[in-house]
């Protein structure tokens, strides 16, 4: 997940420039409520559902469709757009120095303050996402998995730097659990499942617990949320453990794990089978 700078473009056909993140596992665009008050754009009714989002699930009940230009180009695109409260907190969770990852001077970045903390107001989905990656990837630095993508939106910035101290105690955690707790109480049935999920958890040696003394040692507490799925015929209470939380040094446990390979094919390996066959089909 990376960022880009956009410009939306509002009932009048004004430009509003905002934040974007670019998801490769989301199957939905979603668009802030404060953005869309500025764009004034209509909106249609619906109810859709919205799992492991702002700490606890959540329910978007209008959508609507938003067009989107670059900041370097001519290239724009309209989307349809969930609306929703909030997408994410500031990113990125603290500033970082520019210095650091040695950008040629040459290249024109989507988002060019990438390096300090701003609002969110779009999140792009994983097929919009990856349309608009084009052929041109630069590693930054030799001994850090950090590279330059070309998109259509502008070079973004995928990876992470390396950190030495990335075992700091999140106290984030510790916070969800209090909100969590105030949020039981007032749902008994919900309380129940929690209390016999966490059980089967401390049953399976997943989960230990640990005395007062030693809450002040090294080590990453994980936030961790319950989300419930009625329409589900299997499982209809789930723990989803949230590896994306900062922790007190401003890298989460996702920050430090060496990304694993590329499951997609080349976009010109794509580009040749579009060539073999007489009908495509496309995911959006």
């Amino acid at each position: 997940m990376t960022s880009a700078s956009v410009r939306a473009i509002d009932k009048s056909g004004n430009h509003i420039t905002c934040k974007a993140l670019l998801h490769t596992c989301s199957t939905t665009n979603f668009i802030t409520e404060r953005l869309m008050k500025r764009l004034k754009l209509p909106k249609t009714r619906c109810s859709l559902t919205i799992g492991a989002m702002n700490e606890l699930n959540t329910t978007a009940k209008y959508f609507a469709k938003v067009t989107i230009k670059s900041i370097n180009s001519e290239y724009e695109r309209t989307l349809l757009f969930f609306i929703v409260p909030i997408i994410a907190d500031a990113v990125p969770g603290k500033s970082v120095s520019r210095e650091r990852f040695n950008i040629p001077k040459n290249i024109k970045l989507a988002d060019p303050e990438f390096y300090k903390p701003s609002n969110v107001d779009l999140l792009i989905a994983s097929g919009p996402t990856l349309s608009m990656f084009c052929t041109g990837q630069i590693k930054l630095n030799d001994n850090e998995d950090l590279i330059l993508q070309k998109t259509k939106l502008g070079w973004i910035i995928g990876g992470h730097l390396n950190f030495n101290n990335t075992k700091k105690k999140s106290q984030s955690a510790l916070k969800r659990l209090e909100s969590l707790k105030k949020k039981l109480k007032n749902n008994k049935e919900f309380e129940k499942q929690y209390e016999n999920g966490m059980k089967e958890y401390i049953k399976a040696s997943h989960m230990t617990l640990i005395d007062k003394k030693d809450e002040s040692s090294d080590g990453f507490y994980i936030p961790h949320l319950p989300v419930i799925k009625e329409s589900s015929y299997t499982t209809k209470f789930r723990f989803v453990f949230d590896a994306s939380a900062k922790s007190s040094n401003g890298n989460s446990l996702n920050d430090c794990l060496l990304a694993g390979p590329t499951i997609q094919d080349d976009l010109f390996s794509i580009l040749l089978r579009f060539r073999k066959h007489p009908y495509v089909l496309i995911g959006i």
